[in-house]
C-alpha cells in the first residue's frame, strides 16, 4: 500500500513538473496492475463490461487499426504511444485500493500536498510578474504552463476532498485531524488560484461542480434556505471577482470583443492579440466537420490530424493563426478515426454522468466534459492521465461489493 501511495504521488509531480516522471511512475502503476495474476483477474472481471473501459478498448484498437490507411507512419507510431494508457491505466486504478478508508484518505493527502505546491509555484510568478497580472494576463505554472490542465486536476482533486468531507472518512483514521486541516488549506488556495489565475474553463468547471452538488447533495442536506444564499453568494462573489480581478475582466473585454468580430465575419481581425480563445476554436470546429463529412468511415488515421489541419488552414485560411487540432475531444476523435468513433468518445464522456454511482462521480464526469468540449483533453499525455485517473479513481470506488483489499499489492473479490 505505501509502493502505491508512493506512485500516487509521483504521478502528481510528474504531471505538475516532469513528464518523464509522470511516464515512468505510470508504468509502475501499470506493472502494478498487470503483473500480478489476481490482480489482472480481478481487475479484468470489473472492467470487461463496463461501458467507459469498452469503449476505450474499441478505440485504441481502432487507432491500430488505422495503421493500413494513415499518410505517416512516424506520426501514427507516437499518437499509438500516447494512446497505450487508454488500454492498460484503467489496471492500475483498480489495483489501487481505494475502497480501503485509510488508502483513500492517505491518497488524497499526498494529491493535495503536491497539488498545493503547484498554486505556490504558481504563486511564485504571479508576485514576480504583478504588472503583467494588473495588465490582465495569465501568470505561469506548472503542467508545462498548462494552467488549464492544472485547474481541471485542481477541480476534481475538490470533488474527492468535498466527497470525504462529507462521508467523515477522515474521522474513523489515525490522524484524520490533519487530514482536514490540510483539506480545508487546499480548498481555500484552490478557489483562490482558479479566480485569480481566471481561467475560463476553470472557472465553469468549479461552477458547474457546485452547481451539480449544490443541487444533487447540499440542498437536500442543509436545505432550501442556506443553500439558496450559498447559491447568490457565490454569484455575487463570481461578479465581484469579474470586477475587481485583472486577468478575469480582461477575459470579459475579450469574449465582448471575439463575439464582434466573429459576428461580423471581420476576418481581419483574427489575428489581433486578443483574438484567441472562441474565434479559433470555432474556426478549428468547422473544419473538423467538413474533414468528418469527407471520410466519415475511416477518418485520417491516428496522428493525420495535425497534417490535415494543416492542409485546409493553407488551402482556405493562409493567413490565419494554424490551431494544429480541434479544441473538442469527440470532433478530434472524429477526424481522426471517424463519425462513429467520435460518436463512441461522446458516449464514453457522458455514461459517467448519466449512470453514475454518487453525485460525486457524475460530478467528476460534468467537469471533465466541460473540458473535453472546449480541448482536445486526451491528445496529450497530461489530459489523458488526468481523464483516466480521475476517472477510474470513481469506477474503482463504486465497486465496493465486488472487491475488496486484502494485502498491500493484491485484491481479492468478495
Amino acid at each position: 500500500m505505501i509502493g502505491q501511495l508512493i506512485l500516487i504521488g509521483l504521478m502528481f509531480i510528474g504531471l505538475l513538473f516532469s513528464r518523464a516522471v509522470l511516464s515512468m511512475s505510470m508504468i509502475g502503476a501499470i506493472a502494478i496492475g498487470v503483473l500480478s495474476v489476481r490482480n489482472l483477474k480481478l481487475s479484468w472481471s470489473g472492467l470487461k463490461k463496463h461501458p467507459v473501459f469498452v469503449i476505450g478498448v474499441f478505440l485504441f484498437a481502432y487507432h491500430l487499426l488505422s495503421v493500413f490507411w494513415v499518410k505517416n507512419i512516424g506520426l501514427w507510431q507516437e499518437d499509438i504511444q500516447l494512446k497505450i494508457p487508454l488500454l492498460l491505466f484503467p489496471f492500475a486504478m483498480l489495483a489501487f485500493p481505494i475502497q480501503d478508508k485509510k488508502f483513500q484518505v492517505n491518497a488524497l493527502m499526498i494529491m493535495q500536498l503536491v497539488l498545493t505546491a503547484g498554486i505556490l509555484y504558481s504563486f511564485n510568478f504571479l508576485i514576480q510578474d504583478w504588472e503583467q497580472f494588473k495588465q490582465g494576463k495569465h501568470f505561469r505554472g506548472p503542467v508545462g504552463n498548462d494552467y488549464l490542465r492544472f485547474a481541471m486536476a485542481l477541480i476534481l482533486t475538490l470533488n474527492i476532498s468535498i466527497y470525504q468531507n462529507f462521508s467523515k472518512l477522515t474521522q474513523v483514521i489515525k490522524g484524520g485531524k490533519l487530514h482536514r486541516v490540510i483539506s480545508v488549506v487546499f480548498v481555500v488556495l484552490t478557489f483562490a488560484y482558479l479566480h485569480i489565475q481566471s481561467s475560463k474553463l476553470g472557472l465553469l468547471g468549479l461552477y458547474a461542480l457546485i452547481l451539480l452538488l449544490g443541487i444533487g447533495f447540499f440542498k437536500s442536506k442543509w436545505g432550501n434556505k442556506i443553500f439558496y444564499t450559498l447559491t447568490v453568494s457565490l454569484i455575487v462573489l463570481m461578479l465581484l471577482a469579474a470586477k475587481f480581478l485583472p486577468v478575469l475582466n480582461h477575459q470579459f473585454s475579450r469574449i465582448e470583443k471575439e463575439y464582434v468580430v466573429w459576428k461580423n465575419n471581420d476576418v481581419e481581425h483574427y489575428n489581433d492579440p486578443d483574438v484567441t480563445s472562441f474565434v479559433p476554436r470555432l474556426i478549428s470546429y468547422q473544419i473538423a466537420v467538413d474533414l468528418i463529412k469527407e471520410r466519415p468511415i475511416l477518418g485520417v488515421g491516428a496522428g493525420g490530424v495535425f497534417p490535415a489541419m494543416q492542409e485546409v488552414y493553407a488551402e482556405k485560411y493562409p493567413n490565419l493563426r494554424l490551431v494544429i487540432t480541434p479544441h473538442n475531444q469527440p470532433l478530434n476523435t472524429g477526424v481522426a478515426l471517424g463519425f462513429v468513433a467520435g460518436l463512441l468518445m461522446l458516449i464514453m464522456l457522458f455514461y459517467p454522468l448519466l449512470k453514475g454511482g454518487t453525485v460525486f462521480e457524475r460530478a467528476n464526469a460534468l467537469v471533465l466534459i466541460i473540458a473535453c468540449m472546449v480541448e482536445a483533453m486526451l491528445e496529450i499525455q497530461n489530459g489523458l492521465f488526468i481523464y483516466l485517473f480521475f476517472t477510474y479513481w470513481w469506477i474503482k470506488d463504486s465497486l465496493p461489493s465486488q472487491f475488496q483489499v486484502t494485502s498491500r499489492y493484491s485484491i481479492e473479490k468478495g
